[in-house]
């Protein structure tokens, strides 16, 4: 597969870090607290994000 992708130039699409927009629903009639927050963060930018927007 590998070399099928290097044929094409298409390597550099898997390896775009994406910028991820959060959308928290459960549990969150009262916002998130300052953890919540940081931990949702910490986890998607330990996973390769580039950015990580949380919008409540």
């Amino acid at each position: 597969m590998n070399d099928g992708l290097n044929q094409f130039g298409a390597t550099e699409l898997l390896k775009r870090k994406p910028k991820l927009s959060l959308y928290p629903k459960a549990f969150s009639d009262g916002g998130l607290s300052e953890i919540e927050e940081s931990r949702l963060q910490e986890t998607n930018y330990s996973v390769g994000a580039k950015q990580v927007e949380l919008c409540l």
